[in-house]
């Protein structure tokens, strides 16, 4: 067997290119592509495959019966996670139990400075911090040990690499003690002696341009046993600019010309986020003769600019699917359990606001104990002005507490009831294993929460409520158990195991993808635009002062590096030029400031131009973006209904006389003067 490298050509995006090549011949019958594993670079890529392949089957009068499409991750993890290879969570929770019982005075080299607290957030914080790192070495084929005891002569700071070290020891065993195996073990174990995916009689790589060193030792081993096709998407005339995987060569894309049609047009500096979203509806509109919405390619290497296009687009009448995913813990559920962690764990009076203003909460009052929002709300903001409470305990206490004569206990009713209710949720979570008690909480809040599977909100709740009862069963069932955590710290693992998974929506009536660097290729939309060209998102780059790997120590230890990012993705965005050159244009936009009003660097790739340009096209990139807004004749957005509401008394609105200080406020504001002297208004402030 062998790896036989194939060049498609960038005529065209590589979605196209990648079909033709899996699917050659005339169909005359159903396509059945089952013996291929097809390696694409995202899980946008992917779907994009699919697509293209369904759809030129379906115009054949034919079908596709199966495909076999996964990412390289589909290499570097265990296949089993419910197996006896760790997952992410008991990962993490071994990490922080070794870091909260280590004596911290042993690793001087790690912790020079005062010894932080040992709690359970800093434990998994630090955890996760050297996790990262160790995910990275495996990567590459190395482990923490490893690269201490190897190449102790290129480490600068040898006494932390010594720490780091021992404490992998200490995690390891932790681990063999819970009679789990470590994932970045078990993927360097896999590397050397892999077995073929079941059912693939060959594997086609196709267009991956930056497979991991393991990946690729991996690959070399599976290569003896059965076919392996590298596609690149490029010309053949450019196979001394690729190694035998496919990877760009830095020292042939370092210097690399990359010829951007009409620069002067199609290369655009910006301001802020909001301006470069701005941009974009103004190319679209420009170019809405030549391309309608379907033929729009938007690129968003940097995702400080998403909520501004998906705004400005659903404005314009344009739904757009982010396909990157969101976090689960920014979802409404995760957020609802952030309330209550903070509730339990702080109880001050911030917290009690906090969860008593949560939608769902609310919502459950409601419908459950026929409490109204809007009386809740209203009476909390008295209650704090008037009792300034320092904390859950002393509301509960105010409550319960006798009225005294002449006291307006009355005024808060709702909230009294509210007070109890929360105070009975606590109660109920107290009084089991945690678990269990999470289970009813959550069984409490969401009672009269009806789902229905067409709706994509009801499926993304779905989604963060099964990782919920996964965690939590790991959590009570699993070798974590053996753990013991607390309350706690098992509310904080829940949310920190959220944060870490993200879930995605469905493409409900989407119309344009706002798609990342690594997903553009596959995009065959013949009008592109990539925001954010700026130096950190293309090429993508990592802090010159890494805390563990340095760029210097990387290279020794061949892991990808600045110059590896560098040569890619100069590759990268010459293809997406190349396949549009002769049908199709490509905008890169460049941003002079971020959303914080940080001032950016343009992509040290818009400067790969002839010395002739060079100069001019730097004058411009870091000059002043040439801020023009489209004019409007002034108009008015509402009327505004000046009938003041029938609860107003009567006096308010027949004035003989006014006082100075109302005649002062009148004078300030008028508006303002309305709302406190009429309506009675007054300002609350928790």
């Amino acid at each position: 067997m062998s790896v036989e490298l194939r060049f498609l050509s960038w005529d065209a995006p590589a979605t196209a290119k990648v079909r033709e090549f899996l699917l050659t011949q005339e169909l005359t019958e159903p396509v059945d592509l089952a013996r291929d594993l097809i390696v694409v670079p995202t899980r946008q890529a992917g779907r994009r495959l699919r697509e293209a392949l369904a759809l030129h089957c379906s115009s054949r009068k034919t079908a596709l019966l199966s495909l076999r499409v996964v990412t390289p991750a589909f290499f570097l993890r265990p296949e089993d996670e419910a197996g006896l290879v760790a997952a992410p969570l008991e990962v993490a929770a071994a990490w922080a139990d070794v870091l909260m019982k280590a004596d911290l005075g042993r690793y001087g080299g790690l912790f020079p400075a005062r010894a932080p607290s040992q709690d359970f957030l800093w434990a998994l914080r630090t955890g996760e911090m050297i996790e990262v790192l160790r995910s990275t070495l495996a990567d590459g084929g190395h482990s923490i040990a490893g690269v201490y005891h190897d190449f102790s002569a290129v480490l600068e700071e040898k006494e932390r690499w010594h720490d780091l070290a021992d404490l992998e020891i200490a995690y390891l065993e932790r681990l063999g003690m819970l009679g789990l195996e470590d994932p970045s073990v078990w993927k360097l174990r896999q590397a050397k002696s892999p077995g073929p995916p079941a059912g693939a009689e060959r594997v086609v790589l196709a267009a991956v341009p930056d497979p991991t060193p393991l990946m690729v030792r991996k690959l070399e081993h599976l290569a003896a046993r059965i076919p392996i096709v590298v596609l690149v998407h490029a010309p053949e005339a450019l196979a001394d600019c690729f190694d035998g995987w496919g990877r760009p060569l830095p020292a042939k894309w370092r210097e690399r010309r990359i010829e951007v049609p009409d620069p002067d047009a199609n290369i655009i500096l910006t301001g802020p986020p909001s301006s470069q979203s701005r941009k974009v509806l103004e190319l679209m509109a420009q170019e809405a003769g030549r391309f309608g919405p379907a033929d729009v390619a938007l690129g968003v290497p940097d995702e400080e600019i998403v909520p501004f296009l998906e705004a400005d687009l659903a404005g314009a009448g344009l739904i757009t699917f982010y396909p990157a995913g969101k976090a689960m813990d920014q979802h409404p559920l995760a957020q609802l359990l952030q309330a209550f962690r903070d509730l339990h764990s702080e109880g001050d009076y911030p917290s009690v606001s906090a969860f008593m203003r949560n939608s769902d909460f609310l919502d459950y009052l409601q419908k459950k104990h026929r409490v109204p929002a809007s009386r809740v709300l209203e009476e909390l903001d008295k209650w704090q002005n008037e009792h300034l409470p320092q904390s859950l305990d002393d509301m509960i206490r105010a409550v319960k507490r006798p009225a005294r004569a002449g006291t307006r206990r009355a005024e808060f009713p709702s909230l009294a009831k509210a007070i109890g209710v929360i105070a009975d949720l606590m109660h109920a979570f107290e009084a089991g294993d945690m678990a269990t008690s999470l289970r009813s909480f959550l069984q409490s809040v969401y009672e009269f929460r009806t789902l229905n599977a067409r709706k994509p909100e009801d499926s993304e709740f779905v989604a963060v409520a099964d990782a919920i009862d996964t965690t939590l069963r790991r959590l009570a069932q699993g070798p974590l158990a053996a753990l013991g955590l607390n309350r706690e710290d098992g509310l904080e693992i829940i949310l920190w195991s959220l944060g870490k998974k993200p879930y995605y929506p469905e493409p409900e009536d989407a119309i344009i993808d706002l798609e990342g660097w690594l997903e553009l290729p596959w995009n065959d939309a013949p009008f592109l635009i990539v925001t954010g060209m700026n130096d950190g998102k293309v090429p993508d780059s990592r802090p010159v002062a890494d805390v563990f790997l340095p760029d210097s120590l990387r290279r020794q230890l061949n892991l990808r590096h600045e110059e590896d990012r560098l040569a890619r993705d100069a590759y990268l965005m010459t293809s997406l030029i190349e396949s549009r050159r002769s049908q199709g244009r490509v905008c890169f936009v460049v941003g002079k400031t971020g959303a914080s009003g940080d001032v950016l660097k343009p992509s040290r790739l818009l400067f790969q131009c002839g010395d002739a340009e060079l100069a001019r096209r730097a004058e411009r990139l870091f000059g002043t973006p040439p801020e023009a807004r489209a004019g409007h004749p002034s108009s008015i957005s509402f009327r505004l209904e000046a009938v003041p509401p029938p609860d107003v008394p009567a006096g308010n609105l027949e004035l003989n006389r006014i006082s100075v200080t109302a005649f002062r406020d009148y004078l300030e504001c008028p508006f303002r003067y309305y709302l406190k002297h009429v309506l009675g208004m007054e300002a609350l402030d928790d």
